[in-house]
């Protein structure tokens, strides 16, 4: 945090340009990142400083207190359990992830940041230059899934008018970030860290270079050793147990453990094959939903390149629903039998449901714990019942059918007495014959039972006939059902 009232200097002359070269690698495989006061801090000494060869422009040279533009990152990229596709930073030496452009915050403090989350390989009141690169630039490097997003500053502190460089990286898949620091010296009330708010922080004294999650160090200076570095590691998930050894394809299941906060359904398996979706997740409480052609094997979380195996989780066999139930053909009312069948392996129960409640074997319905479904002399009542079937094995796994519906027709009218035109003819001749049923069909026969159907014909529509001799014909009403 500054303790001085900044002005503006005019010229080169007064101050040197302090070239702060901030190379970040972005690694951004959407994985399972924790609160950034959890990461494991490392530091040491030797890093080379990462060249840009066709670098990008964020910020150009001789520019102060200035954010970048809102920057895509080709990939999501992982920050205290949140993934992130965008980017900016400041000529002070911060970066924010987000939509969010970053603040230009000359005077800087973790408690007083106006844009969370931050990143802050050095925090600053600079002012870029050309010295160790042209102003803040970016590149990116690599291939899926190891692709790396450098940020370079080149700039002047404008207190002290050191010249320093430095660098952070971010990396794919595992999400580490990395600082490094390269050229001469400068800060003393500077931020060196990572934040997602004034309470969840790392914050690096670099005279001891260590860090702190509860006290704030706003007033640093550079680390003096060129080729110094700060890693900061996403801790690795661990499962400690599970809520049950077994279940069934397609049941939930709880996972206990840690480094769970913003996993994804692809990187939770079981026996190689990844959960369906995640319904709920604490952090360290995970609920998933099994697949439903899942297999028993171990239970595995990857989080930060990392995976974690935990117990075998025994998968029960369910039933095969080989062939679903056809729709039976529409009955009429009170008369009739219907038959419902389903066919499926590893089946040893079957329960016949209407609407979902289970059926009893009470008249019009019959073998309702079998393979078929009888359905005897139903009444209209009966009509659009959905009707499915459950199977079991004799465990609590079980396999639904879809549903099929009853039809059952209102008998229809009986027709009106047959008229001839005409009645009596000669043979050879013709003759239209005409029944009424009023919004159903008209069957015609040669007989009043058994016999053969002549034709189907709209009620009151002419059938005409040409008999051989004097001959009988029938009329018969119909809806259409059997």
């Amino acid at each position: 945090m500054k303790n001085f009232t900044k002005t503006k200097k005019a010229t080169s002359s007064v101050m040197r340009w302090l070239m702060c070269a901030v190379v970040m690698i972005i690694n951004v495989s959407k994985v399972n990142a924790q609160a950034v006061n959890t990461y494991t801090f490392t530091t040491g000494t030797g890093m080379t400083a990462t060249t840009l060869t066709t670098p990008i422009s964020l910020i150009a040279t001789g520019v102060d207190d200035q954010g970048s533009a809102v920057t895509a990152i080709p990939w999501t990229f992982t920050y205290g359990g949140v993934g992130y596709t965008q980017f900016s930073a400041s000529s002070n030496g911060l970066m924010a992830l987000g939509a969010t452009p970053v603040t230009n915050q000359w005077s800087n403090s973790i408690a007083g940041i106006a844009t969370f989350p931050a990143i802050m390989p050095f925090w600053d009141d600079l002012i870029t230059n050309s010295v160790n690169g042209v102003g803040v630039q970016y590149q990116v490097f690599g291939s899926t899934p190891n692709r790396t997003l450098v940020i370079n500053w080149s700039c002047q502190d404008y207190s002290s008018s050191a010249n320093v460089r430095f660098q952070c990286t971010l990396f794919e898949t595992t999400n580490v970030i990395t600082f490094a620091y390269y050229v001469g010296g400068g800060g003393g009330t500077s931020d060196i860290g990572l934040a997602t708010s004034t309470s969840v922080y790392e914050s690096v004294t670099t005279s001891t270079n260590t860090i702190s999650t509860s006290v704030a160090n706003d007033n640093v200076v550079l680390p003096a050793t060129s080729g110094r570095f700060y890693t900061f590691t996403p801790p690795p998930p661990t499962i400690t147990s599970l809520g049950t050894t077994n279940g069934c394809g397609g049941a939930s299941l709880t996972i206990n453990g840690t480094g769970f906060l913003g996993v994804t359904a692809a990187n939770v398996k079981i026996n190689g094959l990844a959960v369906t979706s995640i319904t709920s997740n604490s952090g360290t409480v995970m609920v998933v939903v099994t697949g439903s052609t899942a297999t028993s094997g171990p239970v595995t979380v990857t989080n930060n390149g990392v995976t974690a195996t935990g117990p075998t989780y025994t998968i029960n066999a369910t039933p095969v629903i080989t062939v679903q139930p056809s729709a039976p053909a529409p009955i009429c009312g009170g008369s009739g039998t219907v038959t419902v069948s389903v066919t499926a392996t590893g089946a040893t129960t079957y329960q016949w449901q209407k609407g979902g409640v289970n059926l009893s074997n009470v008249a019009p319905y019959s073998g309702v714990t079998t393979s078929t479904l009888t359905v005897t002399n139903p009444s209209n009542t009966e009509n659009g019942a959905s009707l499915t079937c459950v199977i079991g094995n004799g465990t609590a796994c079980t396999a639904t059918t879809t549903a099929v519906t009853l039809t059952v027709a209102n008998l229809p009218a009986l027709p009106s007495p047959v008229t001839a035109t005409a009645s009596s003819i000669c043979v050879g001749q013709s003759s239209n014959l005409n029944a009424t049923s009023a919004g159903n069909n008209i069957n015609w026969w040669n007989a009043s039972s058994g016999g053969t159907l002549l034709t189907t014909v709209a009620s009151a529509a002419n059938y005409a006939v040409t008999p051989g001799g004097t001959t009988t014909y029938y009329a018969e009403s119909t809806t259409g059902a059997s």
